[in-house]
């Protein structure tokens, strides 16, 4: 049976956890001592502001308290101040662990297990690699449900959540289900994405330790089981391949990532190599290697121009909408933020993407600094001939970079002071 639930807070958080948990949950209303904003909030996501005093009459099971920060406070608000039990009580964080429901009579000789992911900044290449973590070791009989219909990312960020899964733009649903038929099943499992240092497959490891063969097999196992493109995007890619491999010389997939890598310089993010030191390591590379290709993947139309420049008519690279003017602001800086002036925008900044990964994946070679575009890469392809990957370590972390997890790069000497005096102390 669907509880019913009451969110207390007024936050961010509190919108995108509404709809996450609206398809298993009866969300009664939104509360917040702060009346003018419980009710802006509640407003917006077309539900009842429930006053703090009022909850107790409320036919509610559980209230979540959607800010971890002021959990402590609102906590002790609700059992001293409003007598509320405190079973009732639980943070939002709680809602993404690993979670068993009983949602309805449908598929009742089935268990449905639902891979989510919170709001985030990430591209759809982070998201997979994170989200599949939780396919590993899955029991054999488990129906997976992939719910980014419910759970908003950036391709979907302008649409009403509900509407679109933006999974399904490009991939089918391995278990062929719909999500109002997940949601009203007998037995589905949430997966858990509680804990955002979770990196999902640790490919890292098999960077590191090439001779892994057996971790790398489970990795490429998981991603051709349940990652299958629908018929649209697999013509695409199909016509793609037949313009890249369109003979047979040895193509090498080179990425280069500019843009918010080079200059937002993310916190714990990848450091990547410079332009001058990519294009020097692809010219030694070229002729250790003997590739006669060069596939490249960008986002970045000065590195694209430049790779153009340096080798002329050995560079490949697939029709995509190229960032000239990066922008500068922190809130735009994280590239999965940059929005173009088209129809379907969303759709189409995933599809150009994941195009890539597939082309790069059916290169001979690669060359490219740690990041989410080499990671995928390396799964789809279940490895390369050869392989080099530049790495440089961790922003803010390895350098004397500094910025906030997704802040416009900022070098400040104060903050450069204190992090060498951190790491002279460990």
């Amino acid at each position: 049976m669907k509880k019913n639930i009451i969110l207390y807070g007024a936050t961010e958080d509190a919108k995108n956890l509404y709809w996450a948990m609206k398809p298993c949950c009866h969300i009664l209303g939104l509360s917040d001592r702060n009346i003018e904003k419980g009710k802006r909030v509640a407003e917006e996501l077309n539900t009842v502001y429930v006053e703090p005093e009022k909850i107790k009459n409320t036919p509610c099971h559980y209230i979540c308290v959607t800010s971890k920060p002021a959990y402590g406070n609102i906590h002790h608000d609700l059992v001293y101040k409003y007598n509320i039990k405190r079973t009732q009580i639980f943070c939002y964080d709680d809602f993404y662990h690993e979670i068993e429901l009983s949602l309805g009579e449908l598929n009742p000789k089935k268990v449905i297990y639902v891979i989510r992911w919170p709001y985030c900044h990430s591209g759809i290449g982070a998201i997979l690699m994170a989200a599949c973590g939780n396919l590993l070791d899955l029991p054999v009989h488990y129906e997976v449900y992939f719910d980014f219909i419910n759970y908003r990312n950036v391709y979907t960020e302008e649409t009403i959540p509900g509407s679109i899964n933006s999974f399904e733009m490009w991939f089918q649903q391995p278990s062929g289900l719909r999500s109002e038929e997940v949601y009203q099943s007998k037995n589905v499992i949430l997966s858990p994405v509680l804990d955002w240092s979770y990196s999902g497959l640790d490919i890292d490891k098999i960077i590191k330790n090439t001779g892994d063969m057996s971790t790398l097999k489970n990795y490429v196992q998981i991603f051709r089981k349940y990652l299958h493109p629908n018929d649209e995007f697999n013509a695409l890619l199909q016509k793609e391949r037949t313009k890249i491999f369109c003979n047979k010389q040895k193509v090498c997939g080179v990425v280069f990532r500019g843009t918010d890598y080079l200059l937002a310089k993310a916190y714990m993010h990848d450091i990547q190599p410079d332009l001058d030191t990519l294009i020097d390591k692809v010219k030694e590379l070229q002729k250790e290697w003997h590739f006669q290709k060069i596939y490249l993947s960008t986002e970045d139309a000065a590195g694209q121009e430049r790779f153009i420049k340096e080798f002329g008519d050995m560079v490949l690279f697939s029709e995509r909408q190229l960032i000239d003017n990066y922008p500068v602001l922190p809130a735009d800086s994280a590239i999965a933020n940059v929005c173009f002036e088209r129809e379907n925008d969303g759709y189409l900044k995933g599809m150009e993407y994941l195009r890539q990964l597939y082309m790069l994946s059916e290169c001979d070679y690669m060359i490219s600094g740690w990041n989410s575009s080499f990671r995928i890469a390396l799964l789809l392809s279940g490895g390369f001939e050869k392989y080099y990957a530049f790495n440089l370590g961790k922003y803010g972390v390895d350098d004397d970079s500094y910025a906030t997890p997704w802040g416009h790069y900022v070098l400040l000497e104060e903050e450069k002071k204190k992090e060498k005096q951190r790491k002279a102390a460990q």
